[in-house]
């Protein structure tokens, strides 16, 4: 029998050899979650991908076809976009997505209201840009580039309800290749702009016509797929939702201020290139929380149902499994960076970089911790206790900042990256005492210690090579050792092997 016919006949038929009757039973119930989960995970993992990539495509063009000066008037408008939709959407997605899929009857009215919200909150937002340039100095440019980007604030954050309504309903594939379109053509509508010497100008007002075009297809698609579109207006309802909202809306304005404080107690305390030290490190830890942040979103409406309707087993199935499969990439990740962080800075930033290796190494735990405090987190927004989640917020913002204030001043940049460390191990520790105290037992060591010492095994042989061979060779290298390390560790068993392997399958009739 071939290792794939071993792999799939657990789904097929009850041989002791490879899996008795009641395991697989138990995985055969949750192939449906198991699929649908990871399919929400790549459809959203692949949107936020094309945002990355055609901001990266967009920064590069500006800065060679509409010089230095237009990068930062662009920079500048993007920046204040970004803070004036996080605030207008008041954490709106993790709790409209909660809501709904618990009860997804009830989609239109969420989306009526949670868009009257948002909407209004909007509204301000873009009077608030409009008026920043009369009391902030700014270049003419810069002026009408605040202008030009505040249009797309109310259709940007209409389109983060929509987001929350094709998530909780696991339709995530559809907000995907909308992504995709406005991806494209943004980038090509901005090309053909820069082109014509448009210069930043006629990039924002290229975005700002796709997060219109994005708003009016999903809504499109949301009538045709999901509810029907119609005005339900109930003011009992709304402060019901205003009630429920406010943690989230608090969490979302502490995450919009609060997001690198490291870098403002630098800016005070340390000079330019000490910042830049730290940013190039932080960068390179950040980039991988695309990973965990699309999974737990994607996991989040699943898990908030099965909480609703109290089942017990299924729970259980999406906390354990999950903190295995984060923690199986986490770690590797982590070990990786951390022996190989001088040769990644180089080739990413350059040799005027090398220093920031030492700040890299300290941070790599970093990816260990956020991918932890990411599943804690969801796990009590599912309870209904985000309410510990703004505390464990606050508490841990009050230690970087007073950690901070000592450890910057002392060691500078370093001491940015160790007060970073210490922040994301006493939120993972709260984050972890709450969710235990709500009685759910996620047995971390249990599931994830052999994964830690393929890790180290892994982390060994390439330090080892390090001397014999370049970055380029160490990668594929690492992979295969961890690979072989996990499988000769039994990590991660058959029986998850056929389960991961049939959950990407699509549903196919006997």
């Amino acid at each position: 029998m071939d290792i794939y016919t071993k792999l799939l006949t657990p789904f097929h038929s009850a041989d002791p050899y490879l899996l008795d009757k009641s395991r697989r039973r138990y995985l055969e119930r949750h192939m449906g979650s198991g699929r649908a989960l990871l399919k929400n995970t790549g459809a959203l993992g692949f949107s936020n991908i094309l945002t990355v990539i055609s901001r990266t495509v967009l920064v590069l063009a500006i800065s060679r076809l509409a010089s230095v000066e237009g990068l930062g008037v662009y920079s500048t408008a993007m920046a204040f976009y970004y803070i004036a939709s996080m605030w207008g959407t008041m954490g709106m997605i993790n709790f409209l997505s909660r809501e709904i899929a618990k009860y997804p009857e009830q989609t239109n009215r969420y989306f009526i209201h949670a868009s009257l919200l948002t909407a209004i909150a909007a509204l301000g937002m873009v009077g608030g840009l409009n008026s920043l340039p009369w009391i902030v100095t700014y270049s003419p440019q810069a002026r009408l580039a605040i202008r030009l980007v505040s249009l797309a604030i109310v259709p940007g954050t209409l389109t983060i309800v929509l987001q929350a309504v094709f998530l909780a309903h696991q339709r995530l594939e559809y907000f995907a290749m909308v992504s995709l379109v406005e991806a494209v053509g943004h980038i090509t509508l901005s090309a053909f702009l820069l082109w014509k010497k448009a210069g930043a100008l006629g990039v924002i007002a290229s975005f700002a016509f796709f997060r219109y075009f994005t708003v009016l297809t999903l809504g499109f698609l949301m009538t045709r797929l999901i509810s029907r579109l119609r005005w339900e207006w109930d003011p009992a309802f709304l402060r019901s939702l205003l009630r429920g909202l406010r943690t989230f809306a608090a969490l979302g304005v502490l995450g919009a201020l609060f997001a690198r404080p490291e870098v403002l107690l630098l800016s005070s305390l340390r000079g330019d290139k000490e910042i830049g030290l730290y940013s190039a490190a932080l960068w390179l830890v950040t980039l991988w929380y695309l990973i965990p942040s699309s999974y737990t979103t994607a996991l989040f409406p699943q898990l908030a149902r099965s909480y609703h309707q109290g089942q017990l087993q299924t729970i259980r199935f999406l906390q354990e499994r999950s903190v295995k499969y984060l923690e199986a990439i986490a770690w590797p990740l982590a070990v990786g960076i951390a022996v190989m962080a001088d040769e990644i800075i180089q080739i990413v930033f350059g040799a005027r970089f090398t220093p920031a290796a030492t700040a890299l190494r300290l941070m790599s735990i970093v990816l260990v911790l956020n991918f932890l405090t990411r599943i804690l987190s969801r796990i009590l927004f599912a309870r209904d206790e985000q309410g510990l989640v703004l505390r464990v917020q606050n508490i841990s913002l009050v230690a970087r900042l007073s950690l901070g204030g000592i450890l910057i001043y002392i060691w500078g940049y370093l001491g940015a990256a160790i007060t970073l460390v210490l922040s994301n191990i006493i939120m993972a520790s709260l984050l972890l005492m709450y969710v235990y105290r709500g009685g759910t037992r996620l047995r971390i060591i249990h599931h994830t210690w052999r994964l830690v010492v393929a890790s180290t095994g892994m982390g060994v042989l390439i330090a080892g090579l390090r001397p014999l061979l370049t970055v380029y060779w160490l990668v594929p290298i690492a992979i295969l050792a961890y690979t072989v390390l996990v499988g000769l560790l039994g990590g991660i068993s058959r029986e998850e092997l056929a389960f991961l392997y049939r959950a990407w399958r699509p549903a196919t009739s006997s």
